[in-house]
């Protein structure tokens, strides 16, 4: 696992969003981008298949609205020059393991 950076949640146009700002995340375009998600403080965000970003320390204020929510809008990058997409949320019982590499993101 490899610590990468902060990622930060909220509101946007009605829905959920997550931000982050790391510069070796983005490794070409998302494929089939989805979040793993089970109702507790950490996520999987899979920008494709092989992809996986692991969301973790979600404030407890987020944790219902992320488990209700449908998809989430993903910002990646510094503001003027981000790469925007959706990703599905994907309710599960248990987040599974990961293996290989995963970058980790903290909420800030």
């Amino acid at each position: 696992m490899e610590q990468a950076g902060l990622f930060v949640i909220g509101d946007f146009e009605g829905g959920l969003a997550i931000w982050f700002s790391i510069g070796d995340v983005r490794e070409g375009e998302p494929l089939e981008p989805k979040i793993l998600y089970d109702g507790g403080d950490h996520a999987i965000l899979y920008r494709s298949p092989t992809e996986p970003i692991a969301l973790e320390m979600i404030p407890k204020e987020w944790c219902a609205k992320l488990l209700k929510a449908p998809e989430v809008r993903v910002a990646e990058g510094q503001p003027e020059n981000s790469l925007e997409y959706v990703a599905r949320v994907e309710k599960v019982l248990k987040i599974p393991a990961v293996e290989g590499k995963i970058k980790i993101l903290k909420a800030s």
